[in-house]
């Protein structure tokens, strides 16, 4: 496929005067021959509504860029050949004019290709075919840059056969065997590995596929990087937690301006209740200010969301938000450990790349070929995301796909953590108005981060706060004034009301 550079270079498509011509008169002239030249190999795109280009970074990782001014004169000036007429009536090489670059980057809807992310790996398409050519594809709507290696891919069965399946599979876990899971967590690392291959056939959001575990060094951040060396084809650059919520919402914004397949969040520390991911993992668009410019920009959301963390602390919004991809070495120091199949997994996983990739297009071919069965569990405003994942899974023969999140997405149901509180609470104050900080000594069986005591005091009231006029069987958690500053709350029959 072309790339930007190779269309700059492709010569002049026409000689363009700008003596004595309305700007709209040039526009017209120049904007048919730019999308007819574009249209065969596209390499300039419309992604969230705005022209871009794909360029790569420093570390040879593609990303788009928006076509500004400066991009957009750049274009015209190497494609058209631009005169003008001296007095003398001599032709004098000329600039394309500002003006005439403004109006064509302010014109509505150019028809350029509609562009939804770059992709490494064949992806497959809404109607279950695949793209294995290089280039932009209108059915999936991305672009496929592939690897070095995977001009060595397998062939990929229409319908493989369980045999086919078995060895499928068996390559995955192989290099997922290293990692000390616990329950489901193998299930939801292999859902999170499925998602960006499948990408274009889920419809809305998906969740962030957070992998934490008791203690640093049990291997969360090499388990995300070999998800995304397989899925990405290259090795993914990790986005840290911001300071604020406003520098978490423009870091997010970046990210996906570039039409990632994948975010990794790494080594999450704080307590996760950001409004702005929140946001980005249940919408199809991310809006916000783009950096060093006045302006708004819409970014598509079709990445493969992941995290890591140590023991994380999430509120309830960000719970049914997300999966849990638990491991546990159960040593005091994970890091020394040295039983490894693969020492150097990532080396393996480079050499192996191809087949990996093939192993997973193979899994999802066995779904196509069965007839697509939906997944039976589902995650609340996930549900294409968890019939198709759950679906693939299912086929495949592995268990324990949405077990554990589906008890996490109970919150909005009525669960809270705040559950085993309320016998102790009912028990010691009855109905009467109390603070967290008296509320506390009764709250040892549930999580409140490992900070201070006072730190976990303010967590509690975050979730109190966050709890009001939820019912908990007969009760429901109400609001009872302040008292020195400090906000109260009571127990009331849940019968009556949250106003009683």
């Amino acid at each position: 496929m072309k790339n930007i550079n190779d269309f700059l270079q492709g010569g002049p498509l026409q000689a363009v005067s700008v003596t004595q011509r309305a700007m709209k008169q040039i526009v017209d002239q120049i904007l048919p021959p730019l999308i007819s030249a574009n249209a065969a190999d596209p390499v300039l795109f419309r992604y969230g509504g705005a022209p871009v280009w794909i360029e790569l970074d420093d570390d040879r990782r593609p990303t788009f860029r928006s076509i500004t001014q400066d991009r957009m004169r750049h274009v015209l000036a190497w494609r058209f050949s631009w005169h003008r007429y001296n007095r003398n009536g001599e032709q004098v090489p000329t600039n394309p004019p500002l003006e005439v670059v403004r109006d064509l980057l302010a014109s509505p809807n150019i028809d350029l290709p509609i562009v939804e992310g770059i992709v490494s790996v064949p992806v497959f398409a809404p109607d279950g075919t695949l793209q294995l050519e290089p280039g932009y594809n209108p059915a999936t709507r991305r672009v496929y840059l592939p690897g070095d290696r995977l001009d060595r891919l397998p062939p990929v069965s229409v319908n493989p056969g369980r045999d086919e399946v078995g060895e499928a599979l068996a390559l995955i876990e192989e290099i997922l065997d290293d990692f000390p899971f616990v329950n489901y967590g193998k299930a939801h690392a292999l859902a999170a590995l499925l998602v960006p291959f499948v990408r274009p056939m889920i419809i809305g959001p998906t969740p962030l596929h957070l992998i934490e575990k008791p203690k640093a060094g049990t291997g969360a951040t090499l388990l995300a990087q070999v998800i995304c060396d397989i899925c990405l084809g290259y090795p993914i650059a990790a986005m840290t937690e911001a300071k604020g919520e406003d520098e978490f919402s423009r870091k997010i914004h970046s990210k996906l301006l570039g039409g990632p397949a994948a975010i990794l969040l790494d080594n999450l520390r704080q307590h996760l209740d950001s409004p702005a991911l929140a946001a980005a993992l249940t919408a199809d668009l991310f809006e916000d200010r783009v950096v060093q410019r006045s302006a708004t920009a819409a970014a598509p959301i079709r990445c493969l969301w992941l995290g890591t963390a140590n023991n994380p602390s999430l509120s309830s919004e960000m719970a049914r938000r997300t999966i849990p991809i638990r491991m546990d070495a159960r040593m005091e120091q994970p890091h020394l450990r040295t039983d490894f199949a693969y020492p150097n997994l990532r080396e393996v996983v480079a050499q192996n790349h191809e087949l990996l990739v093939w192993a997973v297009l193979t899994l999802v071919s066995a779904w196509l070929a069965a007839g697509r069965p939906k997944g039976t569990k589902k995650l609340g405003m996930y549900e294409s995301h968890s019939e198709i994942i759950g679906g693939i899974l299912d086929v495949a023969g592995v268990p324990g796909f949405l077990d554990i999140a589906q008890q996490q997405a109970k919150l909005e149901d009525g669960e809270s953590n705040l559950a085993p509180v309320i016998p102790l609470w009912q028990d010691k104050f009855q109905f009467q108005s109390v603070g967290a900080k008296e509320l506390f000594p009764q709250c040892a069986e549930i999580d409140l981060g490992g900070g201070s005591e006072t730190s976990r005091k303010i967590i509690l009231g975050k979730m109190l706060h966050d709890n009001r006029d939820r019912v908990f069987g007969d009760v429901v958690i109400v609001e009872a004034g302040m008292r020195a500053g400090s906000n109260l709350w009571r127990l009331a029959p849940a019968k009556d009301g949250p106003n009683n």
